[in-house]
């Protein structure tokens, strides 16, 4: 349901269910032309207030968002849904099969309700996910996510429903027949990474207001990127990379096709391009906030609680965010966001780098050139050195324009290895040789 001022009235004729549970998408044609996807490019699509009148069949549970009281009237059941908070998208699939309510307290003190459906069991779906591993993993995310979040605003009881992807405020959507135990999903940490990104949502996600579709690449990009860490803390930092390479790999097929737009272009860049990129833009904010020294990323996650404050209820523009970055990272980051944000393509380094051996210790020459890019483009790279005997020191190395020579170190220990842009900080292709 897409909030415009020239549509006064929309009504749906609904058909009738197929089964008890089953969700409805609708597309929107106004004068001949579809409207399903056309609403994102309006630039100011102000938020407002949204109340919706239900008349449903008799003989169901319903629940929404802001739900009042539900009357009937023969064969039909009536209510108003008025949700918190104004809204220029609303995703919103009704609950419509009979269910039991099972209700949680996590260990962080939330109320989480699951809505228990008879119809969704293991003889009825291939792929079903048993409670015992779905309950405790969205329970997980949850307390996760409140550890350094904090409650979302305004949400007091949460509903998790076992159909349909979707997410408003209090509401979850969190399909219980997928198929995730299996192949790449499991590689990738199985039902982590539905249960992950969709509870990130209630921080990130229809609460959040941008200004214009410009700004939307965060409100996107933050349930991905708090997921991947959620399955980083509880699965495996294996799973977490497989995200980061899979994404990365994505991106640069589609970018090599020359289908790479800046994230500020919004929704009429290639979403599979515009969904991998702007994953990669939050992974590498939070790599130019991490303190080598100390392996710690407090700075990044007071970062993303300070995010959730400022866009949380509130319209916020890409200058806010980044103004905020800024804050935390001590310095302006123009130079970040004038490529990553509104410029396009990636760099390509070619690294050469050789051990030298002096009264001070050991140091590492080195000698990058970097494709791809024009030659205002720079970015530190974290790199780790190695020793013959185990030792370790990761630094950070600025590096712009074309090409740029420098000398690392000196060391108190003998090189072995080089590893060049460690933990994937930059968004790049990488050949590095001695």
């Amino acid at each position: 349901y897409w909030r415009r001022k020239d549509f006064d009235f929309i009504g749906l004729m609904l058909p009738a269910y197929a089964r008890k549970g089953d969700a409805l998408d609708c597309t929107l044609w106004y004068k001949g032309k579809s409207f399903d996807f056309a609403f994102p490019r309006v630039e100011d699509p102000s938020p407002a207030p949204l109340t919706i009148n239900y008349k449903v069949p008799h003989g169901f549970n319903y629940i929404a968002p802001g739900m009042g009281a539900v009357t009937q009237n023969g064969r039909f059941d009536t209510f108003t849904a008025s949700p918190q908070g104004l809204y220029s998208k609303y995703s919103h699939c009704g609950y419509a099969s009979g269910y039991d309510t099972v209700p949680f307290t996590t260990k962080s003190g939330l109320a989480v309700n699951f809505l228990k459906s008879e119809h969704i069991n293991k003889r009825n779906f291939k792929c079903y996910i048993p409670d015992e591993i779905y309950q405790p993993t969205i329970i997980g995310a949850f307390d996760y996510y409140n550890a350094f979040l904090g409650s979302p605003s305004a949400v007091f009881n949460f509903y998790v429903f076992p159909e349909s992807e979707s997410s408003a405020p209090g509401v979850v959507g969190i399909a219980q027949a997928a198929c995730v135990s299996e192949g790449t999903m499991a590689a990738l940490g199985g039902f982590h990474t539905l249960a992950g990104p969709l509870v990130a949502r209630q921080w990130f996600g229809p609460q959040m207001r941008p200004r214009t579709d410009r700004d939307i690449w965060i409100a996107e990009a933050m349930p991905l990127y708090l997921g991947a860490m959620y399955i980083k803390d509880s699965v495996g930092v294996g799973e977490f990379y497989s995200h980061i390479i899979n994404r990365q790999d994505t991106f640069f097929t589609i970018a090599d096709l020359g289908r790479d737009m800046p994230l500020a272009s919004g929704s009429r860049g290639e979403p599979m391009c515009r969904f991998n990129k702007d994953f990669w833009v939050v992974h590498m904010l939070r790599f130019l906030m991490f303190d080598p020294a100390t392996s710690s990323d407090q700075t990044f996650l007071k970062f993303v609680r300070d995010l959730a404050l400022l866009t949380n209820m509130k319209l916020f523009t890409n200058n806010d965010v980044i103004r905020l970055a800024e804050k935390h990272y001590g310095q302006k980051l123009d130079w970040f966001f004038d490529q990553w944000l509104y410029g396009h393509n990636y760099p390509d380094y070619d690294m050469r780098w050789g051990v030298n051996k002096a009264d001070a210790g050991w140091s590492i020459t080195c000698n990058a050139r970097v494709g791809k890019v024009d030659s205002t483009f720079a970015m530190p790279v974290l790199i780790r050195i190695s020793g013959v005997a185990g030792e370790s020191q990761t630094v950070r190395q600025f590096i712009s324009g074309a090409s740029a020579e420098f000398t690392l170190g000196p060391f108190p220990f003998e090189p072995k290895d080089f590893h060049f842009n460690e933990y994937f900080g930059v968004l790049a292709k990488i050949n590095s040789s001695k």
